[in-house]
């Protein structure tokens, strides 16, 4: 399936990806064709000042849930 960009101009430049053929229905609305947007940028990391990792490198930056307990059925005998 092709896609085309579009964009609308009451939406701040916020652009959106369509198939080609629903492109007639969208300017109808007022949406205009453009040009992709550029790539989203890779986030920058600080160097590191030593050499050595920080104590929780690899580590998750977003806090984890605490673990829930499993529900265990009870064994008759």
């Amino acid at each position: 399936m092709e896609t085309v960009w579009i964009t609308h101009p009451n939406l701040d430049g916020r652009t959106i990806e369509v198939s080609k053929q629903s492109l007639p229905h969208h300017q109808r609305s007022g949406w205009v064709e453009t040009d992709p947007p550029p790539p989203p940028q890779p986030p920058q990391r600080p160097d590191l000042q030593s050499s050595e990792a920080p104590a929780n490198a690899g580590a998750s930056a977003l806090p984890q849930p605490p673990k829930s307990r499993r529900s265990t059925s009870r064994k008759d005998d």
